[in-house]
């Protein structure tokens, strides 16, 4: 405003004013004149101080004048924003979203302390740095994160992508609007290719840019998200219950089982074998760790697994009885580096293919242990 002029005595009168409308409107208009660039230091921080009291009024309607006014200002005292940002929702949420005033910490703050509502405002914001990311992807539900994916705005890194997926991994909201993202790493599409809905799929497969990409993941990549959906912590039922399905579905090969045990993962392993044996998993169990070689050789014939893998199991089986666990952080990746890196200085009748996914895997640890 051209002409914007507060004195003591007009802050006496506005205050005192008992009608809810007056001090609504005077309220826009210290929002407005906030905004002008004439205001000398003292009428700044005049109207700071109205606007303090405006914020505390008893009145939604005051409070909601302030909002409105000054949701998308860079003006308005970062105070005053987060005490509006953690009122009533219909105050907080437009400057959740809009705010430019709410620091990254407070943001953090708010989803960790806050309902859906809240966190939902925030995952619509027009940026979204990695850290709020980050948070929103371990305490947000299933809305909250459809509604990030679907946000350009959102630096959403590889590992919250897959944290997503493991949290909520038959969402259709959540993984449609990642098949929309403009860029999607291969190991996502991977999921996608395997998990997602054929809807999902066909979209994905509509997008000429990714065409190659995905034929290559049907093709080639079908074990590998398989293994990377299994995570620690899956009960026996869980993995059996996966393994039927692989089963059924004709994808319980030789070659998974093999990089399932290249992995460490002898849980998995040991349900793959007595799902495609039909044979009890604790009588499995007994055959695959006895003594000798005689009772993995059983099991295996039995499983009607491709023959030829029989002694790379074998070989790999002894590896990972010989390799132990060390009990620190991130154990499980460096476990892995070590039991990949002896299979591989004697790859024993292993399949071209099946080095070259531990190469690869091997590398992958390798990169993950350089950015910890």
């Amino acid at each position: 405003m051209a002409d914007f002029s507060l004195t003591a005595q007009d802050v006496e009168r506005l205050l005192a004013d008992p009608s809810e409308q007056s001090r609504a409107a005077t309220a826009v208009k210290v929002a407005e004149g906030l905004e002008s660039q004439s205001l000398t230091a003292e009428e700044r921080a005049l109207a700071d101080e109205i606007l303090r009291a405006f914020a505390q009024d008893a009145a939604v309607a005051v409070r909601q004048a302030v909002v409105d006014s000054m949701k998308l200002s860079r003006q308005l005292p970062r105070d005053i924003a987060e005490t509006l940002a953690k009122d009533v929702e219909s105050l907080a949420l437009p400057l959740l979203q809009s705010s430019p005033m709410l620091s990254d910490p407070f943001l953090i703050a708010m989803v960790r302390q806050s309902g859906g509502a809240q966190q939902e405002a925030i995952a619509g914001r027009s940026q979204i740095s990695d850290s709020i990311v980050t948070n929103l992807v371990e305490f947000g539900g299933e809305k909250t994160l459809s509604k990030l994916v679907a946000n350009p705005g959102a630096e959403i890194a590889e590992h919250n992508m897959a944290f997503m997926l493991e949290r909520f991994p038959a969402s259709d909201a959540i993984t449609g609007s990642l098949a929309a993202r403009a860029a999607v790493p291969a190991r996502i599409m991977e999921y996608l290719m395997v998990a997602a809905s054929d809807a999902i799929k066909a979209q994905l497969k509509s997008r000429p840019n990714y065409q190659k990409q995905i034929d290559e993941l049907l093709s080639q990549g079908r074990e590998r998200a398989t293994l990377r959906m299994l995570g620690r912590g899956r009960t026996d039922q869980e993995l059996e219950d996966v393994a039927r399905q692989l089963q059924s579905s004709q994808r319980l090969t030789a070659s998974l089982v093999l990089r399932a045990l290249c992995l460490g993962d002898l849980r998995f392993f040991e349900v793959c074998m007595a799902t495609a044996a039909k044979v009890p998993l604790k009588n499995a169990r007994v055959l695959i760790h006895d003594q000798g070689t005689a009772g993995l050789t059983a099991l295996y014939g039995r499983s009607g697994l491709f023959p030829n893998f029989l002694p790379a199991v074998r070989h790999a089986l002894e590896i990972a009885h010989e390799t132990n666990f060390d009990g620190g952080p991130d154990d499980l990746n460096r476990y892995r580096r070590r039991l990949i890196e002896r299979i591989l200085t004697d790859p024993h009748g292993m399949m071209p293919e099946d080095i070259e996914y531990l190469l690869d895997k091997l590398s992958d640890l390798e990169a993950s242990s350089r950015a910890a």
